[in-house]
């Protein structure tokens, strides 16, 4: 998950796009804007720009603003932002508070604390989370995922495959589970398994749907 993680953020865009994305999480700008405005900041003498000034003084007084005095959407943003910025137990925290003021998607919110946990090593909190993102409603099935990863990084690698199973069912298409599934049972040294789930992942693709 972690090594997903850390694509996935290879992949964002670099420093100006991180710097709209942290706006955008602290609802200073439209999304509109920060896909046709934040390409033309090009670096960091850029910010002298009179908006981006004004903006910057605009998201210190947002990040100091209290929880409980941001909607659920913007702890979830913020949230999201800080767990791309590797402060996963601020995320977790964030992601928490959302959940105990009724979010609109409690499943994504619980996996994105579930998420967050789960890279600060925090196995026991990410199954929790996990939890209850896939008994959401909608489920978020991708708690799964995250499930399967906890359990087996605290050696409970029956439970890890039962997750995995379960990811499956919900996910036909998703051969990552199938992936994660050969290498669990090849650590185990049941090779007949880990080939069965190894050539599940071939027919499937390496895909999370």
């Amino acid at each position: 998950m972690q090594q997903l993680s850390r694509a996935f953020e290879h992949w964002r865009p670099r420093v100006p796009q991180r710097l709209a994305a942290t706006l955008l999480a602290a609802g200073l700008l439209a999304t509109s804007f920060l896909l046709q405005g934040s390409a033309t900041v090009h670096a960091p003498g850029d910010l002298n720009w009179p908006f981006m000034g004004f903006a910057k003084n605009q998201l210190t007084e947002a990040a100091a603003s209290p929880a409980e005095e941001q909607s659920p959407e913007a702890l979830l943003q913020r949230a999201r932002q800080l767990r791309i910025n590797g402060a996963y137990e601020e995320s977790t925290s964030l992601y928490r508070s959302a959940l105990g003021r009724s979010v609109a998607n409690p499943g994504a919110a619980a996996l994105g604390g579930a998420e967050a946990s789960l890279a600060a090593d925090d196995y026991r909190a990410a199954i929790e989370l996990a939890q209850q993102a896939v008994r959401a409603v909608p489920p978020a099935t991708d708690g799964y995922v995250v499930l399967a990863e906890a359990y087996w990084r605290l050696g409970d690698g029956e439970q890890a495959i039962d997750a995995i199973r379960a990811h499956v069912a919900s996910n036909p298409g998703s051969g990552y589970s199938a992936f994660r599934a050969a290498e669990i049972r090849a650590a185990q040294g049941n090779y007949e398994a880990a080939r069965f789930w190894y050539e599940q992942a071939v027919d499937l693709g390496l895909s999370r749907n």
